[in-house]
């Protein structure tokens, strides 16, 4: 190489350097702003995706929190509930050690009043809502308010408060400076507890047992209520035109599914799982055999349709010693047990002017004994066996008792459902338990 080319070569190679410390850009090289323009960029983006990484964190937080208070007001409403079940348990439980002792019984009779119901029947539901709007404005009780809780903002007068008032700052004082007293209805949500008896209606399950006492269906003492529940003309169209059976098949076949045998009731002889496991059967399946847990399992037996149950089992039990007690049993109960147990001369205009009588009478003054209810009843509507039958069927006390409690917490609310029988004295065990 030349001494020319060596110096054309290290002056162009002076001109690139040159153009590479601030000179004339060359084709396709870069701007010297363009390092500037990616540094924004990537700021941006990361600007963007923390953004959403932030909104997707408050919002699990805010879910997660909101799920934790559900939890928190289901859990309190639930034993809201509860706390109605064992007022009612309470009550029921004082009610008969009152009517155990023979003074107080003694002076309740004298009034009036059956002592083995007077107390629970005075109170027939418990509503703490209306309590505390009644209590409210006597100044007698907390409101329930989350101010009054302490869990509202520091102006309502709550933890954070900068003053509680002077009936707080004396219940304090009163409780020892440990702790701010409470009132009776000072709890956050409410509960409305009801209570009812059993033994006002007709228990399907004492049919099983009746029945090896007696000879046919038509001669068992529930079937014969069943069958005055169903008599009134009313529903005569029901059985011939829609179900196309007569009353005392379905009340065989209500028999049918709790006895230990295989065979028809009601005279009709054949195989009771016929009616059940036909080929042309959508869901094919055989009798229990055994007791009916539920109510509502009454609707798996032939007959038994949505009207069917709709109509009649507002007047059946499953629970309950079988006898219905006629202080609480209603209109339809009594009208099917006086029909079921009139003469065959009784008309059924006479057997409701005897329901309405008794009705009338027990508004008044309840039954003290069964022979006061049969000797009312007999001046009315003539019965069989001069009422022997009759009084072995029924009371004037219930044993048996369903306490219903529902408890609410904001949107949360739960319900607690039981089924309790008395023995002796206060003792009890209870028959069925249902949380929804």
């Amino acid at each position: 190489m030349g001494a020319d080319t060596r110096r054309r070569a290290a002056a162009a190679l002076g001109r690139i350097l040159e153009e590479g410390r601030g000179g004339s850009p060359r084709r396709g090289g870069l701007h010297p702003g363009s390092e500037r323009g990616i540094a924004l960029l990537l700021v941006l983006v990361m600007i963007v995706f923390m953004a959403a990484y932030v909104v997707d964190f408050n919002y699990e937080a805010r879910v997660k929190y909101l799920q934790a208070a559900q939890s928190r007001d289901q859990a309190r409403a639930f034993y809201l509930a509860k706390s109605g079940v064992q007022i009612y348990v309470l009550l029921l439980s004082f009610g008969r050690n009152v009517a155990s002792d023979e003074m107080a019984r003694s002076f309740m009779t004298q009034f009036g009043l059956n002592p083995d119901d007077a107390l629970w029947q005075s109170i027939p539901f418990i509503d703490t809502a209306i309590l505390r709007a009644l209590v409210v404005g006597t100044g007698t009780a907390g409101t329930g308010s989350d101010a009054t809780r302490g869990e509202g903002p520091a102006d309502a007068g709550g933890e954070t408060g900068e003053a509680l008032g002077a009936e707080d700052v004396e219940r304090s004082r009163d409780a020892g400076g440990s702790g701010m007293r409470k009132g009776f209805l000072d709890f956050d949500g409410d509960f409305k507890a009801e209570v009812s008896d059993e033994d006002r209606k007709i228990n399907l399950n004492m049919m099983t047992d009746l029945a090896a006492q007696v000879a046919t269906l038509q001669e068992n003492p529930v079937g014969l209520e069943l069958y005055g529940l169903m008599a009134p003309r009313q529903y005569d169209k029901l059985f011939t035109d829609e179900l196309k059976i007569d009353r005392w098949e379905l009340i065989g076949n209500l028999l049918d599914w709790t006895d230990p045998d295989t065979q028809r009731s009601a005279g009709l002889g054949g195989y009771e799982d016929s009616l059940y496991d036909r080929a042309d059967a959508r869901f094919p399946y055989s009798t229990k055999n055994s007791k009916f847990d539920s109510l509502p399992e009454a609707q798996l037996v032939a007959g038994v349709t949505d009207k069917v149950y709709s109509l009649f089992s507002p007047s059946w039990t499953v629970h309950g010693s079988g006898k219905v007690n006629v202080n609480t049993a209603e209109a339809p109960v009594l009208w099917g047990l006086v029909r079921a147990f009139a003469a065959p001369s009784a008309t059924d205009e006479s057997v409701t002017q005897a329901v309405q009588q008794v009705m009338t009478q027990r508004a008044l003054f309840r039954f003290a004994n069964v022979n006061d209810f049969v000797s009312l009843l007999s001046g009315h509507v003539a019965l069989k066996d001069d009422g022997a039958a009759l009084k072995s069927a029924v009371s004037t006390s219930s044993k048996t008792f369903r306490l219903t409690s529902t408890g609410y917490v904001r949107d949360a609310s739960s319900t607690v459902e039981v089924i309790l029988t008395y023995s002796s004295g206060a003792r009890y065990r209870i028959e069925s338990w249902k949380e929804e």
